[in-house]
């Protein structure tokens, strides 16, 4: 993860509460795509992984995932709690 991609997932955590960074495979790595969260565990769940899915589509399903927590229980992200 470069400095860059680190910065942004730190204002997407603050505003959201996760965030979702993807790594591709590339001619030197060969290897499926993959996708992961980065904040989940803050509310006491696991974080996620899906692999082997397009980037976007993955990152969408693992932010539908995050938004529904078990036992239908709602989250107060900070965007909701007006904390910034």
């Amino acid at each position: 993860m470069s400095l860059r991609d680190y910065q942004r997932h730190l204002k997407t955590i603050k505003q959201y509460g996760w965030a979702c960074h993807s790594v591709s495979s590339s001619a030197d790595e060969p290897g499926p795509n993959w996708v992961y969260t980065i904040g989940v565990e803050a509310f006491g769940q696991p974080e996620l992984i899906i692999v082997g899915m397009p980037d976007t589509q993955a990152a969408t399903m693992l932010n539908d995932v995050c938004r529904r927590p078990p036992n239908n229980k709602h989250i107060s992200t900070p965007r909701e709690s007006g904390n910034r």
